[in-house]
């Protein structure tokens, strides 16, 4: 591993998304990049690294900064770079084309609906780094969550030895006790969408606990009570969070 590849190198993160604190963290914490190799958004407007970004391009591809001039990379390569250089194989992988346009667009629908997926609010201090909504990959993430809580919804209507049609019943009434809401949020209907897209997510998620319990063997009556207890919780906090962050 050549050490000095990302020595003079500092990614610039969306500190308003715990996801990107969270993986540009292990970079700095297994030495991928210096103790002084990221910087958040909220403080970049200070530095004199401001002048090396194109501010558009940086709310939808992290970008990652030459701190001795050199061309500022961004998304995908930026990735690439800072993994490639100790996992040599990763930047041999990317360098095939078909594997690089799949992550490529994996990395957008990824970077797109990162605020949705987060549910925080804007920050107000610093630079607002929140992406536009981009409608091909907030559709492809609603459908997702459609799909992915569709299934697991049926795997739990299993566990209780329910229909097809009762179990896609729960899934609907579920969404639809959300969905609704959002007509009255005007200019921000695909975030709400999307917000409640994750929600459903983290409800169905819930659920996967009781169901490969039950799979093992286990029929006892209230695990599935306790999971779905659970996993309605779990989303009214969440909902009540998200739309206040949202109108903050």
């Amino acid at each position: 591993m050549d050490t000095r590849a990302t020595d003079n190198k500092v990614i610039i993160y969306d500190d308003s998304c715990p996801m990107c604190a969270w993986y540009t963290g292990i970079f700095v914490n297994n030495q991928m990049l210096t103790p002084n190799g990221r910087m958040g958004f909220t403080e970049v407007a200070q530095s004199k690294l401001l002048p090396q970004l194109d501010l558009n391009r940086a709310r939808h591809e992290i970008p990652l900064v030459d701190t001795n001039g050199g061309a500022t990379i961004y998304g995908l390569d930026a990735m690439v770079h800072i993994i490639g250089n100790r996992f040599p194989l990763v930047k041999w992988m990317l360098g095939i084309k078909p594997i690089k346009a799949f992550f490529t667009q994996f990395y957008h629908f990824i970077s797109y609906n990162r605020r949705v997926i987060a549910g925080t609010a804007k920050s107000k201090a610093g630079i607002d780094c929140t992406p536009d909504v981009n409608l091909t990959y907030r559709t492809a993430y609603i459908l997702f969550a459609l799909l992915a809580t569709v299934g697991i919804g049926i795997a739990f209507g299993n566990s209780l030895a329910t229909s097809y049609t009762q179990s896609l019943l729960l899934v609907a009434f579920a969404w639809l006790a959300f969905a609704p809401a959002g007509m009255f949020m005007e200019g921000k209907r695909l975030d709400y969408l999307g917000n409640i897209a994750t929600i459903m997510l983290i409800g169905a998620l819930a659920l996967l606990p009781s169901i490969l319990v039950h799979a093992l063997g286990v029929t006892w009556i209230g695990l599935p009570i306790i999971g779905l207890s659970i996993s309605i919780g779990l989303m009214m906090w969440e909902y009540v969070r998200r739309v206040r962050n949202m109108l903050a």
